[in-house]
C-alpha cells in the first residue's frame, strides 16, 4: 500500500512523521538478516521503506483495529541517539524503565495580556510566573485564619473545617482538564472588593480593571464632602466669640477644598501593601494616568503543561489530588509548579509501569497500570486523545478530542 492510499481518507489528520524520509530510515537503523531481504524485495516492487504502513498496521484483516504496539515506537526511539547523534529527541523504549524526564510547557513571561511559553525539563523546584501571589499551602491549611473563616460559613464549602481542592478547581465538561479559576466564583466570598454600603447594598470595585477601580474611587469622593462639624450646626454649643466660629468655618472650607485628595489616598491604599489588589496581584509602577500610575501584571492560568503527551484527569478521579500533587498542602510560593514529574513521590511511575511491565521486576507498585507509548502519545494530534480500541473505551473515559472550557492561548515559544 502506498501513502496516497492512506491519504485518500486521512486528509486532515495525517502528515509525515518526519519530512526527511532518509533521516527517518537512519533513525531506525539498517535492517539485517530477513528484514534486509524483505526491504529489498519491497523496494523492487515500488514499496520503499518509510511508508505509513511501516508503523500503521491497524487496517490489516477483518475486525476492530488493534491497539498500537509499543515496538512500533521503540524500534526507532530506543537507542536513536546512537544512530542519529544530532537529534534533539531523547531515547525512549518503555515508560517504566526507559523514558526521558518530562518537559512541561511553562509560562516564561507576558506579551501584553498573552502569556509566553517555554518548555523546561521538570525538576522539583521548577517555577513559573503567573502573576498571582496565591499560595496553596496557606489556603489548604486546617488551622490558620482561612480555615477559621471556612468554619464560620457552614455549607459554603465542600468540607466544614478547611478549604479543599474542589472548592476552587472545577472540571470542564469532558472531565479532561479544569476550568480556569474565576475570582467572582471562587475567591470573592473571602476576598471582598466592597468599599461602600448604601442601605443593604454593597458597592464593589471592578475586578481585573485597574482603570475602572481608580475611576470609581475618584467618583465616590468627588460626589461627597466631609462631615459638617457639629459646632457649625444651629443647635450646637459654641465657644464664645466670633474668632472660634470663623476658625472652624475656615477649617471646614479647607477640608471641602482638599477632600478629593482622599480619593488618591484610597487609590494608593488599594494598590499598596495590605490593599485589595496588592495582596493577590503583582503590582508595579509606570502605569498610565487612568490607573494612577499603577500597573497590575495580567494573570495567566496554564491550561496544559504537557503538549507532547496526553493526560486526562477523568480516569484519575478515584485518586486524591494530593496523591499526585504532593506538595500542594505545603507550598508557600505562588510560583511553585505543582504538576508531577516522572519519578519520585507522586510521579507518574508511582502507578504507570510501562508497556511491558518491566518496572515491576525491580520496584513494588501498589496498583500497577500497563502504559504503552500509545496511551499518552498519538501519532498526529498533540491536542487530541490517543486512539483506543473499543474494548478499552469505558463510558466514563473521554477518548475523543476534548476541548477545555477556557481561553485558548497560542503557544508562543520564547
Amino acid at each position: 500500500m502506498t501513502d496516497n492510499a492512506c491519504l485518500t481518507c486521512h486528509t486532515k489528520d495525517a502528515h509525515d512523521h518526519i519530512a526527511d524520509k532518509g533521516r527517518l530510515l537512519k533513525a531506525r537503523g539498517e535492517p539485517t538478516g530477513m528484514a534486509a531481504l524483505q526491504r529489498a524485495v519491497a523496494s523492487a516492487f515500488n514499496r520503499p521503506a518509510g511508508r505509513c504502513v511501516d508503523c500503521h498496521t491497524e487496517h490489516e484483516g477483518a475486525g476492530a483495529m488493534p491497539a498500537t504496539q509499543q515496538k512500533f515506537c521503540a524500534d526507532c526511539h530506543n537507542g536513536m541517539k546512537g544512530r542519529l547523534p544530532d537529534t534533539k529527541i531523547a531515547d525512549a523504549a518503555d515508560f517504566g524503565t526507559a523514558h526521558p524526564q518530562f518537559k512541561p510547557m511553562i509560562i516564561s513571561g507576558m506579551n501584553g495580556k498573552k502569556p509566553l511559553f517555554q518548555r523546561a525539563s521538570w525538576t522539583p523546584g521548577l517555577t513559573e510566573n503567573n502573576g498571582l501571589k496565591f499560595t496553596h499551602g496557606q489556603h489548604l491549611s486546617k488551622t490558620n485564619g482561612i480555615a477559621q473563616m471556612v468554619r464560620r460559613m457552614p455549607g459554603r464549602f465542600a468540607a466544614g473545617d478547611a478549604l479543599q481542592c474542589k472548592d476552587c478547581h472545577k472540571a470542564d465538561a469532558t472531565g479532561t482538564r479544569f476550568k480556569p479559576v474565576v475570582m467572582e466564583d471562587s475567591c470573592q466570598s473571602c476576598h471582598s472588593l466592597s468599599f461602600d454600603q448604601v442601605g443593604g447594598t454593597f458597592r464593589t470595585l471592578r475586578h481585573g480593571e485597574p482603570e475602572l477601580v481608580v475611576a470609581d474611587l475618584r467618583a465616590f469622593y468627588r460626589g461627597g464632602a466631609p462631615a459638617r462639624p457639629a459646632n457649625l450646626s444651629g443647635l450646637a454649643r459654641r465657644v464664645p466669640g466670633d474668632a472660634a466660629l470663623r476658625s472652624t468655618a475656615a477649617d471646614y472650607a479647607r477640608a471641602v477644598r482638599f477632600y478629593p485628595t482622599r480619593a488618591e489616598q484610597a487609590v494608593a491604599q488599594v494598590f499598596s501593601n495590605g490593599g485589595m489588589c496588592y495582596d493577590c496581584h503583582t503590582v508595579g509602577r509606570g502605569g498610565s494616568m487612568a490607573s494612577a500610575g499603577f500597573t497590575v501584571q495580567p494573570v495567566a492560568q496554564n491550561d496544559r503543561y504537557y503538549h507532547k503527551g496526553w493526560f486526562d484527569h477523568k480516569p484519575h478521579n478515584k485518586s486524591d489530588c494530593a496523591d499526585c500533587h504532593v506538595n500542594a498542602a505545603t507550598s508557600n510560593k505562588a510560583s511553585d509548579l505543582l504538576v508531577p514529574g516522572i519519578d519520585g513521590k507522586g510521579g507518574c511511575r508511582s502507578c504507570h509501569v510501562g508497556g511491558e511491565g518491566a518496572k515491576l521486576a525491580s520496584v513494588s507498585v501498589k496498583d500497577p497500570v500497563d502504559s504503552s507509548c500509545a496511551m499518552c502519545h498519538s501519532y498526529h494530534m498533540d491536542a487530541g486523545a490517543p486512539w483506543a480500541p473499543k474494548k478499552d473505551r469505558k463510558k466514563d473515559v473521554a477518548q475523543t478530542v476534548a476541548v477545555a472550557e477556557r481561553p485558548r492561548f497560542p503557544v508562543k515559544l520564547r
